[in-house]
């Protein structure tokens, strides 16, 4: 690989070529070709995707071209680019699968306490509704007192509605994320 990287420099070689060398030379982009890749044989396209799965850049294409100058072949550039987009694309797909899945879990987990807050509450305010009942009941039928209790009771009354809606959303939520079509 030196003698190539000499060749290009010592041919005046500037620009892309001549910097891809210098890259190559000191090892930052991996751009080392495999002895075992033979010009005449390669499936670039299978070459693209192994590269890209080792986390090698497209511009390795450049190197195997490089290697391949002495035999006569010329790379396949589309079918290595090719396989190396495919490859890339799988990888970022499975790598966004599993971000998805972890603030899947973080949202079913937000979920699941909004469900026992909501529960809570539920109770506490069922719990209230039926004091305030059994004090509507001891007091004197149509007196202002009587009145204010039950009003008391019909707004809680209301935000025990509300609550068990917001409960029912959030279940609804819960079994879309663990069907896996969630929100």
């Amino acid at each position: 690989m030196g003698r190539r990287i000499f060749l290009l420099a010592g041919a005046g070689t500037v620009g892309r070529l001549g910097l891809l060398g210098m890259i190559c030379m000191i090892g930052v982009s991996g751009c080392a070709v495999p002895q075992s890749v033979r010009c005449e044989y390669a499936n670039w396209e299978a070459l693209g995707a192994r590269d890209a799965a080792r986390g090698a850049p497209l511009l390795k294409l450049e190197a195997y071209r490089n290697a391949c100058a002495g035999t006569g072949v010329v790379p396949d550039a589309a079918a290595y680019q090719k396989g190396w987009s495919g490859e890339r694309r799988a990888i970022t797909n499975s790598k966004s699968a599993v971000k998805l899945s972890a603030e899947a879990e973080a949202r079913r987990t937000e979920i699941q306490t909004a469900i026992k807050n909501f529960e809570a509450n539920i109770a506490s305010l069922n719990q209230e509704i039926t004091r305030l009942q059994a004090e509507a009941d001891r007091l004197p039928a149509g007196s202002n007192e009587q009145n204010q209790v039950l009003a008391r009771q019909r707004r809680l009354t209301g935000l025990l509605t509300e609550q068990m809606g917001a409960r029912s959303a959030a279940t609804l939520n819960l079994q879309m994320i663990e069907q896996g079509i969630g929100p």
